[in-house]
């Protein structure tokens, strides 16, 4: 179902970031459709159009242990010690010995710096695609933008390569 509602999305124009997950898992395994997966689409074989985004070992531009891999992901960011706001709840406060306290009395003005998976990695790509996206519609007119496939391509195609792992998790926009 969600296979065939990005599939959709993207035939009527909507660019989908897609996390890879943070099993990892290869996804070009080949039994790994077989079994207790047999109903799930073969990701080595099968597009829904999305952009599906792995994660790296920070700048490093090496593949994260636990992020999901294969030739269907085309691009990767950061996946460990992302600062992003947060609220101080558990594992998701300020990681290290001098925790982060809001400048005022507002609890929501919280920062963390331990956000991290495929996850971060696709707000990261989100965030690249926007402002290419954004660029194309100042180039082309208001009311115009790039199709799925183009902004793929772009992301793609301008990305920094990784660092070889063994398996692809794409460029790094």
């Amino acid at each position: 179902q969600v296979f065939a509602a990005i599939q959709q999305a993207t035939a009527y124009g909507v660019t989908v970031i897609e996390g890879a997950a943070n099993g990892s898992i290869n996804l070009n395994t080949a039994d790994l459709y077989t079994g207790s997966w047999s109903s799930y689409k073969n990701l080595a074989t099968e597009d829904a159009g999305a952009i599906m985004v792995g994660a790296s070992q920070g700048a490093n531009e090496q593949k994260i242990d636990f992020s999901n891999c294969g030739n269907r992901v085309n691009t990767f960011a950061w996946g460990q010690g992302v600062v992003t706001t947060g609220y101080p709840y558990g594992s998701y406060a300020w990681s290290g010995s001098t925790p982060q306290t809001p400048p005022n009395s507002d609890a929501n003005s919280y920062f963390i710096n331990n956000f991290g998976g495929t996850s971060s990695a696709a707000a990261m790509v989100a965030g690249a695609a926007v402002l290419v996206q954004s660029r194309a519609r100042e180039q082309l007119g208001y009311k115009r933008y790039l199709m799925p496939t183009k902004m793929r391509e772009i992301l793609v195609g301008t990305g920094e390569a990784q660092e070889d792992s063994g398996c692809q998790i794409g460029a790094q926009p």
